[in-house]
């Protein structure tokens, strides 16, 4: 009995995943030449998005400008400088300006913990939209070494000491 089930016993092999299949036999390949397009593109969006940022940074002045002038757009103009912020937040470091992605993580945080906008809170975001400025005139790419890392600490700071 023990040959019959034997001979009756089938093995079945497990279908190959999808994954696997799709990423061939060898593992994932990259192609290089693919990579190689991807890069210069990328490269070749770099001054446009030096651009967007600059028109954001704009609208971020013209309602920093707004806010000052009347307390009353305060509360709106917090909602819309988050998205903004936000945006830059999570765009610098694609295109090499990762100064640019702190200081806008740095605001963004900001705007998220203000209950309210005050004149004391109201610094704060000149002083972001200030040092956002500074990147773009100067088209400073990368963190900014010790220097960037002093400013984004002093705004994270400023924005703490505004917050109590």
């Amino acid at each position: 009995m023990d040959e019959q089930v034997k001979r009756e016993a089938e093995i079945i092999e497990a279908p190959e995943s999808r994954i696997k299949l799709r990423a061939g036999s060898d593992g994932f390949k990259i192609d290089e030449a693919a990579l190689a397009r991807a890069e210069i593109v990328i490269e070749s969006m770099g001054n446009d998005y030096l651009n967007w940022a600059a028109d954001e940074v704009r609208n971020l002045d013209e309602l920093y400008a707004t806010a000052r002038a009347s307390a009353g757009n305060r509360d709106k103009m917090i909602g819309e400088v988050a998205i903004i912020a936000h945006n830059l937040k999570g765009t610098g470091t694609s295109f090499g300006y990762d100064l640019m992605t702190a200081i806008g993580a740095s605001l963004s945080d900001f705007c998220r913990s203000a209950d309210s906008v005050e004149n004391a809170q109201l610094e704060v975001f000149g002083v972001h939209i200030g040092a956002l400025k500074v990147i773009i005139d100067g088209k400073l790419k990368g963190d900014g070494g010790d220097r960037g890392a002093k400013m984004v600490a002093m705004l994270q700071r400023a924005a703490q000491i505004r917050q109590s």
